[in-house]
């Protein structure tokens, strides 16, 4: 059995910021291996073509070049998707809409905009429970700290996800509470005495799955990473993931 790490998912939104939150939910769940962003039917066609196998379809019922069922039609025909489980987006949820997606064997519908728990259901769902992980995992970075600071306002957090695309912090509200997606907070930590501030971009801003929680969830992509930080990054994941005493420890910057 395919195991989550070698999927390959395929993103189809022609709009850039949602197929980069689903690419931040599907990365940060470690729903899959690779995923692939298709803004327009030509490329998602062309992607198809050019992958052995693709597990995962995530496609936008309003496509602005073709409609979308009949760009799914011809992705079944392509050998790499034949058994591609698929997953039908869109803001507005007919009963014309759910029919034909019915129709084509597509069982699982996510209304636009989602969350990272709403998405995960449906893929566990799709994909079936034991291929999928629960939404409200245990994330093994919670014990450790984070610093994000925007306008001069820096927040103190609560790493729950990281990785060198990016990283998902748990922080106040009131704290984040005039910060909104496609910001550039900068993330801030230190690992083996070296300070390491990158520039990011917020790509999703959610309550956590837990209904008592008083907190939010911000998923944060890092933007130009450096051959240093690639490295140190590296390095760090590699020694946390072994569980090997580490130098960590977040500083805060203004």
């Amino acid at each position: 059995m395919t195991t989550n790490s070698q999927k390959v998912a395929l993103i189809i939104d022609h709009n850039q910021g949602a197929r980069k939150a689903l690419m931040s939910v599907l990365r940060q769940a470690q729903q899959c291996g690779e995923t692939i962003q298709a803004g327009t039917t030509n490329e998602a066609i062309n992607a198809a073509n050019n992958k052995k196998v693709i597990d995962l379809i995530f496609c936008d019922a309003t496509l602005q070049d073709k409609d979308c069922f009949e760009l799914i039609q011809d992705l079944k025909n392509i050998s790499s998707c034949k058994k591609a489980h698929i997953v039908l987006m869109s803001s507005h949820s007919t009963t014309d809409l759910l029919t034909r997606a019915a129709s084509l064997g597509i069982k699982n519908f996510v209304k636009k905009p989602f969350t990272s728990r709403t998405l995960l259901l449906a893929l566990k769902r799709t994909v079936g429970k034991s291929e999928a992980r629960s939404a409200a995992r245990h994330s093994p970075f919670d014990v450790l700290k984070a610093t994000a600071s925007l306008n001069g306002i820096t927040v103190q957090s609560t790493l729950q996800n990281f990785s060198l695309g990016g990283c998902l912090i748990n922080c106040s509200p009131t704290a984040v509470a005039n910060w909104r997606v496609y910001d550039h907070p900068y993330f801030s930590f230190e690992i083996n005495k070296k300070i390491i501030r990158i520039k990011t971009e917020i790509v999703r801003i959610e309550r956590p799955p837990e209904k008592e929680s008083r907190t939010v969830n911000i998923a944060l992509e890092f933007t130009n990473l450096g051959t240093e930080e690639r490295a140190l990054i590296s390095a760090f994941l590699t020694t946390f993931n072994k569980k090997e005493p580490i130098e960590s420890q977040v500083k805060k910057t203004a």
